[in-house]
């Protein structure tokens, strides 16, 4: 008997220490290597936030999360996401034509797990002005106040230059 507990305390403990701790979309951001490239590419992280994005862009995604640092794209098809779900999500640090984001496992396709804590919830855009657009709000809802397209009015194709009131000028890609 006292071989039996000792085996289910080590297998319990074995299971526990299995456990991602969380990280903040922060902290995956800023590993960069000294080429400011993702130091932790391929690494299985574990994320906590809120789907700002869902199928906006698409089934195939890629959808948003935020949480209180930061927000993250992720990428999976069919995107499982809708805007307002918030997520516990365990995915792959990948990148995509420079942009940062989670995915399934580079090379094996493992997929990515993830549990819908809530659907529902309000989603509100941090309001910005043009000098304020940059990484450090790559992977969040944004929304820009006053600005005007050059070509407004025309099909899109390739990128489009705005402006605001102070001649500031951004581009949409």
């Amino acid at each position: 008997m006292m071989k039996a507990i000792g085996l289910v305390t080590l297998v319990s403990l074995f299971i526990a220490s299995a456990a991602l701790a969380q990280t903040p979309i922060i902290d995956i951001r800023n590993a960069l290597d000294e080429n400011c490239y993702p130091s932790n590419l391929g690494a299985l992280v574990e994320i906590e936030g809120l789907v700002v994005c869902g199928t906006e862009l698409g089934s195939a995604g890629p959808a948003f999360i935020e949480d209180a640092t930061a927000g993250i794209a992720f990428y999976f098809y069919p995107q499982p996401f809708t805007t307002g779900d918030y997520v516990v999500l365990s995915a792959y640090v990948d990148m995509y034509n420079g942009l940062l984001q989670l995915a399934d496992e580079p090379g094996t396709g493992t997929a990515p797990t993830w549990t819908i804590l809530s659907s529902g919830n309000a989603v509100s855009p941090h309001t910005l002005t043009i000098p304020e657009i940059g990484e450090a709000n790559e992977g969040k809802l944004v929304k820009l106040e006053c600005v005007f397209f050059h070509d407004a009015g025309t099909p899109w194709a390739g990128s489009h230059t705005f402006e605001d009131a102070d001649g500031n000028l951004g581009t949409v890609y």
